[in-house]
């Protein structure tokens, strides 16, 4: 099936060891293991029509244009030259194959990003989003995305996201209910 006509766009949002991995003391984020085992279970489910797509934050350590272009279908992720262990994907997610890995340097998606989702998959039915921090950048993606997609419903699953300040959640979901997103 041609990528154009794919029913459901699934976001997976900076899963990388710097915020999975307590060994990165200033951005682990904690429950994040948890919400990974549940994330690898739900793309278990998921089907040949949905397309998988990843960021990575590069926290501007790489500022070469390669590694913040947009790659397709890179099954061997985990063996990316140049990439530091931290910016790297947990054993569990290494393997599998994303239809596109965005590197970003800031908390939301590049331009070139934006043109490439718009160009690629027209109309999504559905967009749904799990990753980290749901405070800073999944809210921050999920409104670049629902202005690019707006008649496309964006659906945030709590049990798949983890903020490094709990305190913040409550609000954002607030926001995001405002903003018509749909959280469950």
């Amino acid at each position: 099936m041609n990528k154009k006509t794919r029913k459901r766009l699934i976001f997976l949002i900076d899963l990388q060891n710097c915020y999975l991995s307590a060994q990165y003391e200033n951005t682990y984020i904690p429950n994040s293991s948890s919400v990974l085992n549940r994330i690898d279970k739900y793309l278990k489910e998921k089907t040949d029509e949905d397309a998988i797509l990843m960021t990575v934050d590069t926290h501007q350590h790489l500022l070469m244009t390669d590694y913040l272009s947009i790659i397709e279908k890179r099954p061997t992720f985990q063996n990316k030259d140049g990439l530091p262990k931290s910016l790297l994907l947990p054993s569990m997610l290494e393997k599998k194959v994303y239809d596109a890995i965005f590197y970003k340097d800031s908390y939301g998606l590049s331009l070139l990003h934006l043109q490439y989702l718009k160009k690629t998959y027209k109309n999504p039915s559905e967009i749904y989003i799990a990753g980290v921090d749901t405070n800073i950048c999944v809210v921050s993606i999920i409104i670049q995305l629902q202005n690019l997609f707006p008649k496309t419903p964006i659906i945030l699953d709590t049990s798949l996201t983890a903020a490094k300040d709990d305190l913040l959640i409550p609000k954002t979901i607030e926001l995001l209910k405002n903003l018509n997103i749909i959280v469950k």
